[in-house]
């Protein structure tokens, strides 16, 4: 039977909300108790579409904000992943937001329409990351195989690419969720980063950041965190590799898997990179700055 990229493949507990494709994780529930939380003048969101670089943003700006000092915890415990909810336990938020020491650094894959009163019109501070599209959609591919919350995906690179095309992966369209954050670029709530920039600049990326996040670092706590969040050290540290999440099957894929640009070029095929291309050209349309901000980052 040839594969549909529509309904050949459903995520444990699938389901929509306003047109959001979502999981077991996150019932309708949970995410209208999230849009109504009330947050402080002193929290800071980092939000992603997922596997565009969120891990090495939220542990850049979790030390940024603590001065460099790391407390121990696993990265999902000091910066809480607000929409993870499996148990669909109601009150989850008192024993995960509500009990987290100030300052609060939380992270979220929602598009903005999702967190619209906490970005517009509460204003809390949100740092955004992107990554080239092509890059994230393959690092998603490798996720979406050793999570088990997204059962495993045993199919083919190119089944999820056609996945891909029609916009059925979880929290969406890539292209639509840069969009829906992009167009509140010049809110002075939100920074915008690139992963391919943290890569190739950190000092310089740390310093937007602890200005953004109205921090002073010093030369050598800025030396601290970038020691702290380059890429080995990283995926040797079981409080930031995911290695201590038990849905996470990281003898199929690492959690850490790669953390380079470039390796879409060895799964996408040229029919595959001509057919993206075409897609970004019509999701972008319009969107000058949005195209030559990713460009950049290539």
């Amino acid at each position: 039977m040839a594969f549909d990229p529509l309904s050949s493949y459903t995520l444990p507990g699938e389901h929509q909300v306003e047109g959001l494709l979502l999981n077991i994780m996150t019932s309708e529930r949970f995410l209208r108790k999230i849009q109504q939380l009330k947050f402080e003048a002193t929290d800071v969101i980092v939000a992603s579409y997922p596997k565009t670089g969120v891990t090495l943003l939220q542990e850049m700006v979790y030390l940024v904000r603590n001065n460099g000092e790391d407390n121990d915890q696993i990265n999902f415990s000091k910066v809480p992943f607000i929409e993870i909810n499996v148990t669909d336990d109601i009150d989850l938020l008192d024993k995960t937001f509500h009990s987290l020491p100030h300052p609060r650094t939380i992270k979220t894959h929602f598009p903005l329409n999702v967190m619209k009163d906490a970005i517009l019109e509460q204003k809390v501070r949100c740092v955004y990351i992107m990554r080239n599209p092509k890059d994230a959609i393959v690092s998603y591919y490798h996720f979406y195989r050793m999570n088990v919350a997204f059962g495993n995906f045993p199919g083919t690179w190119d089944e999820f690419f056609e996945m891909v095309m029609v916009d059925h992966l979880l929290y969406g369209s890539i292209f639509d969720h840069y969009l829906s954050w992009w167009r509140q670029r010049d809110q002075p709530n939100l920074h915008f980063v690139r992963y391919e920039d943290l890569l190739s600049q950190p000092k310089e990326e740390i310093a937007r950041i602890a200005k953004f996040c109205d921090e002073r670092l010093s030369d050598d706590v800025t030396d601290k965190i970038i020691q702290a969040t380059r890429f080995d050290t990283m995926k040797n540290n079981p409080r930031t590799n995911g290695s201590t999440v038990p849905g996470f099957r990281q003898e199929i894929s690492p959690f850490i898997r790669k953390g380079i640009s470039g390796d879409w070029k060895n799964h996408f095929s040229a029919d595959q990179s001509t057919r993206f291309d075409a897609l970004m050209a019509e999701k972008l349309s319009g969107e000058t700055d949005l195209v030559k901000y990713l460009a950049m980052g290539e």
